[in-house]
């Protein structure tokens, strides 16, 4: 038989190098494929409110805790958003998930009342997003922060009162100035909390805290740890919440309530 020539490249048989590939070739084929490894949708997280500061008395804000301008110490709370530059505060602990729309009746979605404050310097989103900074800048549905006007001047009067709330042997009259609602109280005679008021609030004791000025009469104030006032015309008093009182005398007692009125004299359900 004739003897088929061996080809060679180089030094190396060319069967050689052949059965060399399709041995390479065939551990390819039986190796098992890798497939990318499945991404998890990652769950969007529902928009945090944003943390302010605001003094309890004068109602301005700041994004950094410290004192206002007062001498009072700025208090955290969250930014529910901003309407007709007034911003919608709720007491909440940071990182609650509150928003305006779940506002209803002077309240937050979280059952805490919501106040105003007003926010004259700052940016805010025009579509009353819970964002806020104190430098221009877009918010993060991409509208551009706008800056809010300074506070301008304003006149109420008690005489074309906001809104006015009967009970038993008073009455209350409301105004809104500032982004803050100012209340004035007139007690007849024979008023006394515990009997013409514990019915509307149904709570052991007046829970509102209260600072004001008294402006007739005598309000005599019993304190729920036993401390005992006797408020008359001139005076000014800041009561915590946890109190009794009544009018001595028959002279009706008239004050002018900076803090406190907001809830007073509505029925609880």
């Amino acid at each position: 038989m004739r003897s088929i020539p061996k080809t060679v490249i180089g030094s190396t048989p060319v069967g050689l190098i052949i059965a060399t590939c399709v041995a390479v070739y065939g551990m390819a084929l039986s190796a098992p494929a890798e497939h990318p490894k499945a991404t998890q949708p990652t769950e969007k997280k529902a928009a945090m409110t944003q943390s302010v500061y605001a003094c309890p008395d004068c109602h301005v804000l700041a994004l950094k805790a410290g004192k206002c301008a007062c001498g009072k110490e700025m208090v955290q709370r969250h930014l529910l958003g901003v309407k007709d530059d007034k911003a919608m505060l709720c007491d909440c602990a940071a990182g609650c998930k509150c928003n305006a729309k779940g506002v209803k009746d002077g309240k937050c979605g979280c059952g805490k009342a919501v106040k105003t404050a007003n926010c004259k310097g700052m940016y805010c989103c025009q579509m009353g997003c819970p964002e806020m900074s104190d430098k221009p800048g877009k918010c993060a549905c991409g509208m551009e922060l706008k800056k809010c006007e300074m506070a301008k001047a304003e006149l109420k009067s008690f005489a074309a009162a906001d809104e006015v709330r009967e009970f038993s042997k008073g009455r209350l009259e409301l105004v809104k100035i500032g982004g803050s609602t100012v209340g004035r109280a007139v007690l007849e005679p024979g008023w006394r909390w515990s009997t013409s008021m514990q019915p509307l609030a149904k709570t052991k004791s007046c829970e509102a805290a209260h600072f004001q000025y008294h402006v007739a009469g005598v309000l005599h104030v019993v304190m729920d740890d036993g401390t005992e006032l006797d408020c008359k015309a001139g005076d000014v008093s800041l009561l915590p919440s946890g109190h009794d009182a009544w009018v001595v005398g028959n002279e009706p007692v008239v004050i002018v309530d900076f803090h406190g009125m907001l809830d007073y004299a509505k029925a609880r359900r």
